[in-house]
């Protein structure tokens, strides 16, 4: 009977002493599986016949080893500082701004010129509405920056998100910003630039149908 046992199962039972001995089954002397083992041998066998009918596989072992802590010199926290500082004026500034009630022209509080492409063709610039979109983003009126520009309203949330993750750089010196690595580059620059033409003909709509602005 053992026999038998051990044919059927040769595949994977070794009859070297040291390798029963790894795993704790019982040998004899002579190297060969005693009589106690067999039974281990039997439900191993029918386990691994259960799993061949499931159709599933064992689970490999994997081993990931943890990834080493990398740390941002001095310099770049200093980097990172100028980058949130940044962010945060440009937060500022659109929230001292007065958002205009026509969705556009409120650049020219800061002395900035109106816009010469809508002067030229009648219809508003890819970036027209932008600081409008920024003021009421900055008031917190997330609503109104997405329905004068959205790609505004996007571009102010992502400097939010650079500022917080500029001072987290900045005061804890862990490079977080690694983690864009494993983003598609490619795939946002193309996700970004669809937007804005989207978010430039939404413009173009809303004004052509005199849906404008937000009161």
């Amino acid at each position: 009977m053992w026999e038998n046992v051990n044919r059927e199962n040769e595949y994977f039972i070794s009859s070297d002493l040291d390798y029963w001995a790894s795993i704790n089954l019982p040998a004899t002397e002579s190297g060969a599986l005693s009589a106690n083992s067999m039974p281990i041998i039997a439900r191993t066998r029918d386990a691994l016949r259960i799993l061949y009918r499931m159709n599933l596989p064992p689970t490999p072992l994997i081993f990931s080893p943890r990834a080493p802590r990398i740390r941002v010199p001095v310099l770049g926290r200093l980097l990172a500082s100028a980058i949130g500082i940044f962010c945060l004026c440009l937060l500022t500034i659109a929230a001292l701004l007065v958002p205009n009630a026509s969705g556009l022209g409120t650049h020219t509080a800061l002395g900035l010129p109106r816009c010469a492409f809508q002067q030229a063709w009648g219809i508003p610039c890819p970036s027209c509405g932008m600081t409008t979109s920024w003021a009421w983003f900055a008031r917190g009126n997330f609503a109104a920056s997405v329905w004068i520009q959205p790609m505004g309203a996007l571009l102010a949330l992502v400097a939010c998100t650079v500022f917080w993750a500029s001072f987290y750089i900045a005061v804890t010196g862990r490079a977080a910003h690694y983690l864009l690595r494993y983003l598609p580059g490619g795939y946002i620059i193309l996700a970004f630039f669809l937007l804005a033409v989207l978010a430039w003909v939404w413009k173009i709509e809303i004004q052509a149908y005199h849906l404008d602005g937000w009161r």
